[in-house]
Protein backbone atom coordinates (compact mmCIF):
# COMPACT_ATOMS: atom_id res chain seq x y z
CA UNK A 1 0.00 0.00 0.00
CA UNK A 2 1.10 3.73 -0.58
CA UNK A 3 0.77 7.24 0.61
CA UNK A 4 -1.64 7.72 -2.15
CA UNK A 5 -3.66 4.76 -1.38
CA UNK A 6 -4.49 6.12 2.07
CA UNK A 7 -5.35 9.36 0.23
CA UNK A 8 -7.58 7.22 -1.20
CA UNK A 9 -8.89 5.40 0.59
CA UNK A 10 -9.66 8.38 3.02
CA UNK A 11 -11.49 10.47 0.43
CA UNK A 12 -13.22 6.91 -0.43
CA UNK A 13 -14.59 6.77 3.27
CA UNK A 14 -15.59 10.42 3.39
CA UNK A 15 -17.72 10.50 0.36
CA UNK A 16 -19.14 7.47 1.82
CA UNK A 17 -19.95 9.20 5.30
CA UNK A 18 -17.02 7.07 7.26
CA UNK A 19 -15.43 10.35 8.83
CA UNK A 20 -13.81 8.72 11.67
CA UNK A 21 -12.54 5.96 8.77
CA UNK A 22 -11.58 8.32 6.50
CA UNK A 23 -9.93 11.10 8.95
CA UNK A 24 -7.71 8.08 10.60
CA UNK A 25 -6.18 6.74 7.15
CA UNK A 26 -5.61 10.69 6.25
CA UNK A 27 -3.60 10.54 9.50
CA UNK A 28 -1.67 7.10 8.34
CA UNK A 29 -0.88 8.72 5.15
CA UNK A 30 0.63 11.97 7.32
CA UNK A 31 2.52 9.99 9.46
CA UNK A 32 3.85 7.78 6.44
CA UNK A 33 4.67 10.92 4.68
CA UNK A 34 6.71 12.65 8.25
CA UNK A 35 8.68 9.59 7.84
CA UNK A 36 9.78 10.07 4.27
CA UNK A 37 10.86 13.55 5.89
CA UNK A 38 12.35 12.39 8.83
CA UNK A 39 13.01 8.59 8.82
CA UNK A 40 13.42 6.24 11.51
CA UNK A 41 17.11 6.13 11.51
CA UNK A 42 17.44 9.61 12.39
CA UNK A 43 16.61 9.38 16.32
CA UNK A 44 13.48 10.77 15.55
CA UNK A 45 10.53 9.32 17.46
CA UNK A 46 6.50 8.78 15.67
CA UNK A 47 5.41 11.98 17.99
CA UNK A 48 8.55 13.85 16.92
CA UNK A 49 8.32 13.42 13.31
CA UNK A 50 4.64 13.73 13.08
CA UNK A 51 4.44 17.10 14.81
CA UNK A 52 7.48 18.38 13.54
CA UNK A 53 6.50 17.36 9.94
CA UNK A 54 2.62 19.12 10.43
CA UNK A 55 4.43 21.89 12.34
CA UNK A 56 6.62 22.17 8.65
CA UNK A 57 3.10 22.32 6.72
CA UNK A 58 1.37 24.57 8.68
CA UNK A 59 0.71 26.87 6.32
CA UNK A 60 -0.75 24.34 3.59
CA UNK A 61 -3.00 23.00 6.25
CA UNK A 62 -4.21 26.55 7.16
CA UNK A 63 -4.72 27.33 3.22
CA UNK A 64 -1.98 29.81 3.87
CA UNK A 65 -3.98 31.19 6.87
CA UNK A 66 -1.56 30.55 9.81
CA UNK A 67 2.65 29.82 9.55
CA UNK A 68 3.68 29.70 12.74
CA UNK A 69 1.93 28.17 16.03
CA UNK A 70 -1.77 27.60 15.62
CA UNK A 71 -3.16 26.71 19.22
CA UNK A 72 -6.58 25.44 20.39
CA UNK A 73 -7.58 24.90 24.17
CA UNK A 74 -9.12 21.37 23.89
CA UNK A 75 -11.38 20.38 27.58
CA UNK A 76 -10.54 17.73 29.33
CA UNK A 77 -6.38 17.65 27.98
CA UNK A 78 -4.00 15.94 29.75
CA UNK A 79 -2.91 18.74 32.77
CA UNK A 80 0.66 17.11 33.40
CA UNK A 81 1.07 18.58 29.76
CA UNK A 82 -1.17 20.69 29.36
CA UNK A 83 -1.78 22.99 32.12
CA UNK A 84 -4.34 25.22 30.64
CA UNK A 85 -5.61 22.99 27.83
CA UNK A 86 -3.96 24.89 24.97
CA UNK A 87 -2.08 22.91 22.69
CA UNK A 88 -0.99 22.73 19.25
CA UNK A 89 -2.90 21.38 16.45
CA UNK A 90 -0.63 19.22 15.71
CA UNK A 91 -0.50 17.43 19.24
CA UNK A 92 -4.39 17.72 19.14
CA UNK A 93 -3.83 15.85 15.99
CA UNK A 94 -1.43 13.48 17.08
CA UNK A 95 -2.06 12.87 20.61
CA UNK A 96 -6.18 13.14 20.36
CA UNK A 97 -7.18 12.04 17.22
CA UNK A 98 -4.67 9.96 15.46
CA UNK A 99 -3.57 7.82 18.70
CA UNK A 100 -6.96 7.57 19.86
CA UNK A 101 -8.72 6.14 16.41
CA UNK A 102 -5.49 3.67 15.96
CA UNK A 103 -5.30 2.43 19.70
CA UNK A 104 -9.14 2.47 20.94
CA UNK A 105 -11.39 2.61 17.78
CA UNK A 106 -12.93 5.74 18.30
CA UNK A 107 -12.57 9.14 18.74
CA UNK A 108 -11.82 10.28 22.95
CA UNK A 109 -15.12 12.49 24.30
CA UNK A 110 -13.74 15.48 24.13
CA UNK A 111 -12.57 16.09 20.86
CA UNK A 112 -15.98 15.75 18.20
CA UNK A 113 -16.10 17.03 14.65
CA UNK A 114 -18.96 18.30 13.03
CA UNK A 115 -19.90 18.61 9.49
CA UNK A 116 -19.26 21.50 7.49
CA UNK A 117 -19.30 22.76 4.17
CA UNK A 118 -15.61 23.47 2.57
CA UNK A 119 -14.32 26.77 3.38
CA UNK A 120 -12.70 27.89 6.46
CA UNK A 121 -11.63 25.78 9.80
CA UNK A 122 -14.17 26.38 12.64
CA UNK A 123 -13.99 25.33 16.07
CA UNK A 124 -16.19 25.63 18.99
CA UNK A 125 -15.07 24.89 22.72
CA UNK A 126 -17.77 23.67 25.08
CA UNK A 127 -17.37 23.38 28.76
CA UNK A 128 -16.31 19.51 28.49
CA UNK A 129 -15.25 19.24 24.49
CA UNK A 130 -13.88 20.99 21.40
CA UNK A 131 -15.82 20.41 18.06
CA UNK A 132 -13.92 21.18 14.88
CA UNK A 133 -15.37 21.27 11.92
CA UNK A 134 -14.82 18.78 9.27
CA UNK A 135 -12.93 21.05 7.12
CA UNK A 136 -10.09 20.40 8.87
CA UNK A 137 -10.16 17.13 6.42
CA UNK A 138 -9.33 19.11 3.56
CA UNK A 139 -6.49 20.70 4.92
CA UNK A 140 -4.61 17.29 6.47
CA UNK A 141 -5.44 15.87 2.49
CA UNK A 142 -3.60 18.82 1.29
CA UNK A 143 -0.73 17.99 3.59
CA UNK A 144 -0.62 14.76 2.25
CA UNK A 145 -1.12 15.04 -1.71
CA UNK A 146 1.27 18.75 -1.80
CA UNK A 147 3.96 17.32 0.27
CA UNK A 148 7.50 17.68 -1.52
CA UNK A 149 8.09 13.96 -0.50
CA UNK A 150 4.92 12.81 -2.10
CA UNK A 151 5.64 13.74 -5.72
CA UNK A 152 6.32 10.08 -6.58
CA UNK A 153 3.41 9.28 -5.46
CA UNK A 154 1.29 12.86 -6.74
CA UNK A 155 3.27 13.17 -10.06
CA UNK A 156 0.24 15.39 -11.49
CA UNK A 157 1.77 18.47 -9.01
CA UNK A 158 5.17 18.49 -9.30
CA UNK A 159 5.66 20.60 -12.33
CA UNK A 160 2.88 23.27 -11.87
CA UNK A 161 3.49 26.19 -12.41
CA UNK A 162 4.23 28.12 -8.99
CA UNK A 163 1.08 30.30 -9.60
CA UNK A 164 -1.00 27.86 -9.72
CA UNK A 165 0.19 25.85 -7.02
CA UNK A 166 0.41 28.85 -4.72
CA UNK A 167 -3.80 29.42 -6.08
CA UNK A 168 -4.43 25.80 -5.01
CA UNK A 169 -2.34 25.82 -1.59
CA UNK A 170 -3.65 29.42 -0.14
CA UNK A 171 -6.04 31.03 -2.80
CA UNK A 172 -6.56 34.39 -2.33
CA UNK A 173 -3.45 34.60 0.45
CA UNK A 174 -0.71 33.40 -2.26
CA UNK A 175 0.45 36.67 -2.38
CA UNK A 176 2.13 36.69 0.96
CA UNK A 177 5.62 36.38 1.58
CA UNK A 178 5.62 33.69 3.52
CA UNK A 179 3.38 31.58 0.87
CA UNK A 180 6.12 32.92 -1.80
CA UNK A 181 8.89 31.82 0.56
CA UNK A 182 7.13 27.95 0.82
CA UNK A 183 6.54 27.61 -2.61
CA UNK A 184 10.35 28.72 -3.71
CA UNK A 185 11.61 26.11 -0.77
CA UNK A 186 9.58 23.62 -2.03
CA UNK A 187 10.56 23.64 -5.72
CA UNK A 188 14.23 24.08 -4.47
CA UNK A 189 13.89 20.63 -2.85
CA UNK A 190 12.66 19.33 -5.84
CA UNK A 191 15.44 20.40 -7.82
CA UNK A 192 17.83 18.01 -5.67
Amino acid sequence: MSIRARFEDAHFLLANGRFDGALLNILVAIAATSRKRYPSGSGVNDRTAFNTFMHDELIVFTHGAIAENFELRVPGADKRHYPDEVMRVEDLFYTYVRCALAHEGALPANVRFKQAESGAFSQDIQEDYIELSTTYFDGLAKVVQFARENTDEFPEHKELPDDVLSWLLFGARRENEKHKRYIDDRRKHLAV
